[in-house]
């Protein structure tokens, strides 16, 4: 029986799969074989199925299923995948954020069962918030309302992948680590303080960065919450919390140059029978923990 074409030449086959890529998605594997066919390394009646059937027998190709009602993601490599490289395969132009940022620099191991990964929006202009003035009852409505989370979460083997679509900023922060990008210190304490739905509450995120405070760049959290263009009074939040994990006040200026005279809040004070403080700096009121 003459011997197939794609099997005489799987050392070739197995050389160009290494090279084309580490993680393939269906539509990657069929660019693929595209390929081999010009090449002719297989036959060119040689179907998808078949040629698939021929990666898994041959070449022990794993196959990578996370599913949820969001997310819908199978990928397929040699090699076997850890949590980050396949989750870094799922979205083009994205980069890991918040508690996995952290994590994937070695700056922490909160939560490690988390994947967190984001994707910027493109650019929004929105004209009729150039001329809206911000009003303490304004920010009084939006923090008495619950906190939205993404539905775009997915359990894969006793791990969380959670998308998050941030508003566009050119990815202000965002370095590369690893191999990765992944949001530096400075962005991910942006990212956990407008997301603290994620963290239970505003004192876990201080306690996260307790430790590593000395990490911080106030002036770079500046400048990267500058790109973030929030509409609430976020410079004086940030103020008040970058004093918490001990900074000085005369380190801190450029965020008391922005503080409002309006109220502001460390979170959501729905559900929360907690007690308050008052700072009058920074015009925070700060709910506390028992």
């Amino acid at each position: 029986m003459r011997e197939k074409l794609h099997h005489k030449n799987i050392s070739y086959i197995k050389e160009i799969f290494l090279e084309y890529k580490s993680v393939y998605s269906q539509k990657d594997l069929y660019n693929l074989l595209f390929e081999l066919k010009e090449k002719k390394l297989v036959a060119q009646n040689l179907t998808s199925i078949d040629f698939f059937t021929f990666l898994q027998e041959s070449l022990s190709i794993k196959t990578y299923s996370v599913y949820s009602e969001k997310i819908k993601k199978e990928r397929y490599s040699i090699k076997e995948l850890d949590n980050y490289q396949l989750s870094n395969s799922f979205e083009k132009d994205s980069f890991f954020s918040m508690t996995t940022a952290l994590n994937i620099q070695g700056l922490s191991s909160f939560m490690n069962n988390f994947i967190f990964y984001s994707k910027e929006l493109t650019p929004k202009y929105n004209p009729f918030l150039e001329d809206k003035v911000l009003k303490q009852i304004d920010i009084d409505n939006a923090y008495s309302k619950p906190y939205r989370k993404t539905k775009n979460i997915a359990e894969y083997k006793n791990n969380y992948f959670i998308y998050l679509t941030p508003k566009h900023t050119s990815q202000a922060g965002v370095i590369k680590y690893g191999g990765y990008y992944v949001s530096s210190i400075n962005r991910v304490l942006i990212e956990m303080i407008i997301n603290v739905q994620y963290f239970k509450s505003y004192k876990t995120v201080i306690d996260c960065f307790q430790p590593i405070s000395n990490k911080l760049e106030p002036n770079e959290i500046y400048k990267i919450l500058k790109e973030f263009d929030l509409i609430y009074p976020y410079f004086q939040l940030f103020g008040f919390t970058l004093e918490k994990l001990g900074f000085k006040k005369d380190e801190l200026k450029i965020f008391k140059e922005q503080t409002k005279s309006l109220i502001f809040y460390t979170q959501k004070f729905n559900n929360i029978n907690n007690t308050s403080n008052n700072n009058t700096y920074w015009n925070i009121k700060e709910f506390i923990e028992f």
